[in-house]
Parts: structure tokens; sequence; C-alpha cells
């Protein structure tokens, strides 16, 4: 918590936080627009958000509901697909979320698959926004690797997030193997007729046994 209105302005002006109000049962996230102390007594912030358009705040008074705390580094699920979302520590580090310290990366922008080498050609980096931030910081996951491949039964659904570390998504090419991901890598293949994964990246192999352990993923097994 910052208590000194200087030195809140100097970190969080131009900046997301998350702030929870009355009306609401969980935290918001909004942009502080404005750090305004006219009134010496009473100083106060506007934030904005889409839903909000824009509120004015009294600091003193809004001290205790504010979130200053950045999402988990790592996959979220947003959008019938997953993104990523990285600090850059070295650049703006002692502030608020904003585009210099936060990434937001986009790993379905241009995917190309050769034969066993499962690779990502290019990848879009995304300014962080109020919607992106807002499922970054739900951090909601599938509860089982099943629930997980059911859900890109659905045409719409890309991929999919199992939780900050893993991911699964369709297969552009002709195979009917979902693909796994580490972050933003492709490192194996799942046969959901099987229930077999195929870890093709081998250094990464260990990982994915620690994760089907930890999520007793017992019908699952690695091929």
């Amino acid at each position: 918590m910052v208590d000194n209105f200087a030195e809140f302005r100097k970190q969080y002006e131009g900046t997301f936080i998350r702030v929870k109000f009355e009306s609401a049962n969980d935290y918001c996230v909004v942009v502080v627009s404005a750090c305004i102390d006219d009134d010496i007594k009473h100083p106060y912030i506007v934030v904005s958000s889409p839903s909000l358009k824009q509120c004015a705040i009294n600091w003193e008074e809004s001290k205790q509901t504010i979130d200053y705390s950045f999402p988990t580094v790592g996959l979220f699920n947003f959008n019938n697909t997953f993104q990523m979302f990285c600090r850059l520590p070295d650049r703006q580090f002692k502030r608020g979320i904003l585009s210099s310290n936060s990434l937001i990366l986009d790993p379905f922008y241009d995917i190309k698959i050769a034969s066993k080498a499962l690779t990502v050609v290019k990848i879009k980096p995304l300014r962080p926004d109020h919607s992106n931030l807002t499922s970054a910081f739900d951090n909601k996951f599938p509860t089982s690797l099943d629930q997980a491949v059911q859900s890109l039964n659905s045409s719409e659904q890309l991929g999919v997030a199992l939780n900050p570390i893993f991911g699964l998504s369709k297969n552009p090419t002709v195979s009917q193997d979902i693909i796994l991901w580490k972050h933003l890598n492709m490192i194996g293949t799942l046969s959901k007729e099987t229930k077999t994964i195929e870890v093709i990246e081998s250094i990464f192999q260990q990982e994915v046994v620690d994760f089907l352990k930890r999520q007793k993923e017992f019908i699952w097994n690695l091929k």
C-alpha cells in the first residue's frame, strides 16, 4: 500500500490498477487518469474503464480498496484461446501496469508446424488493456485435462490454458492430435482417442510428468 499521495502519483498516474467498489463483488481493472490535490486535505484520483467511464475517488477513503499487484506471469484464457502475460522488469519497474513494463503475447498470430519440429514463427505482442488484464487476473482454468480437451470440440475454441505454464490448442494440420504448449513453445501432442501424451521436446518430459501427478491425471499416459 502507498500512503503518500505524491508517491502514488509518481508511480501510478497513467497506469492500470485494480479498485474494489462498494457496489461490486470483485476488483475492477481501471486506468488512473489523473491524481488531483487542489484540496490538500482531500486529494482524489480519477479512474476510468469501459464500464465505469470516469469516476473520481477520494484518495484517503480508497487506499484500502486498491490492489497494486500484477497478474501472474504466464498463460491465461482469453477470447476462446490463451495469451501470455509477461513482465519487463528492467523498464519502469516501480510503476503500475503499463505497456513499458508489461506485455501480452498472442501465440496464435501465425503458427507453423514442420514435421516433428513444432515451432511458432511469429508471436504478436499486444498492449495491456482492460479486457486482457481482467482475464489475466481472473486465472480461471479447466479443472481437468478432459474438460480442457472437451472445450476444444467447440468450433470457436482455438486453445485453452491449463495453468500459467501449460496450454492446449487445436492442431492447424490435418492431424486430429491436440498440441501441447509450455508457455509459448509447442512441446508435444495429445491423442484424445488413446489418452496418450507425446512430449516431442524431451527436455520438458519431467515437467509434464510432474504436472500430471499434481493434477492427479491418472487416465492420461506418456507415450
